[in-house]
């Protein structure tokens, strides 16, 4: 009887377990590219960890796509669907010597992709993603245990290649998973749609925007690249404006500077607004002033749209008191007339510019009115870096 290359039981358990913790990470990444494409990530999700590691950042770059929309780590899930079925299949003595190459050869596949994935992060988007790199540990050790085989194999068994089955069961998994991911995408903007907006921002006449020498900046003082913003810290799309911009600004954070200035909806404040839209923006907008006095503008930005549902009456105190900051001088800081005078100045500035609702940004002059996914921030910033 002739020998052929298989698989040990103990090594098909083992790669149907690094297959099922592949498959998982692999969806948890595809439901955190929706969320960050759609803007309804947080500013930190539960793999921030510094400046060094930040999967918002790489669900917001273009090397996290393959196309139209679908994620990368969508075929990463289908992939590991197909190498967990064939694990399964393999304990079969119809199959076992057709999947055993096949799986060598899928798990080498994987490698070269966390290899030049790996060479990515390090070298194109300086940052790292910890989901992506629990992945490339789940391929090499696949790898590796797979190989461990092929050298220890029978020189005298017959390897078998016969890909015909398993290219259909692939395809079929990469489809399922495909049509999953994009089923999770219904608050993710259409890219055509993305593209015609980018092309009429692109196109449009640059206006003059003042940049006082005291307002708040994100990134580098220096940049070509100024984005200036007119938020509302009580306004759902600022909030969402805030969320989508905030991975795009970190992976462009020495080549872009983000400039914020008020514009809160509110009579208190705001003589073009003739109603109480939003009663605790105004006082907001002044505590991010008296955050930026104590350099803690940026996690006080963050913290207020992140606690917008509950924002009330004494809020900004009560953030100040969260970020470690001295309760009495912000308090006093709230109080005194020159904070008022800043926001008045950053108003009339909107006004000047016709800002008519929030957020608005101007990219080195050209108005963006609105929220605008990641992947069209990339887009305007690498156009405007030419």
């Amino acid at each position: 009887m002739t020998k052929t290359f298989t698989l040990s039981r103990t090594k098909l358990n083992l790669l149907a377990v690094l297959a099922v913790i592949g498959l998982a990470i692999s969806i948890v990444q595809t439901m955190h590219f929706a969320e960050v494409r759609s803007g309804q990530a947080a500013f930190e999700s539960f793999c921030t960890i510094g400046k060094a590691f930040d999967c918002n950042a790489i669900d917001a770059s273009p090397y996290s796509e393959l196309f139209a929309g679908i994620p990368l780590s969508a075929a990463a899930a289908g992939w590991w669907l197909a190498i967990l079925v064939f694990s399964l299949m393999a304990r079969s003595a119809e199959f076992s010597a057709i999947l055993a190459p096949v799986l060598l050869a899928m798990t080498a596949v994987a490698a070269v992709f966390s290899l030049l994935y790996l060479w990515i992060m390090v070298a194109v988007l300086k940052v790292g993603c910890l989901l992506c790199l629990a992945l490339d540990a789940i391929n090499f050790t696949a790898l590796g245990a797979l190989l461990h085989s092929w050298i220890k194999r029978d020189r005298s068994a017959k390897v078998v290649v016969d890909f015909k089955m398993p290219a259909i069961v692939t395809a079929a998994s990469l489809l399922v998973v495909i049509l999953f991911a994009k089923g999770m995408q219904q608050g993710v903007p259409d890219s055509s749609a993305v593209n015609l907006r980018v092309d009429s921002i692109l196109v449009s006449q640059a206006l003059d925007v003042p940049v006082p020498s005291d307002a708040p900046v994100i990134g580098n003082p220096n940049a070509t690249v100024t984005i200036v913003k007119f938020s509302d810290f009580q306004c759902p799309s600022c909030r969402m404006g805030a969320q989508s911009l905030h991975p795009v600004l970190k992976r462009y954070s020495d080549r872009v500077r983000f400039v914020f200035r008020n514009f809160p909806l509110d009579m208190g404040c705001n003589r073009v607004v003739q109603s109480r839209m939003h009663p605790h923006a105004c006082e907001l907008a002044r505590g991010a002033i008296c955050a930026q006095a104590q350099e803690k503008f940026e996690p006080f930005y963050e913290r207020a749209f992140e606690s917008q549902p509950t924002l009330k009456s004494g809020s900004a105190l009560e953030l100040a008191r969260e970020l470690g900051m001295d309760a009495a001088r912000f308090e006093a800081c709230l109080a005194e007339q020159s904070t008022t005078d800043r926001v008045s100045r950053d108003i009339e500035d909107g006004i000047t510019l016709k800002v008519q609702s929030t957020p608005t940004f101007f990219l080195n002059g050209k108005r963006v009115e609105g929220a605008l996914p990641p992947q069209a921030w990339n887009r305007l910033i690498e156009a405007s870096l030419k």
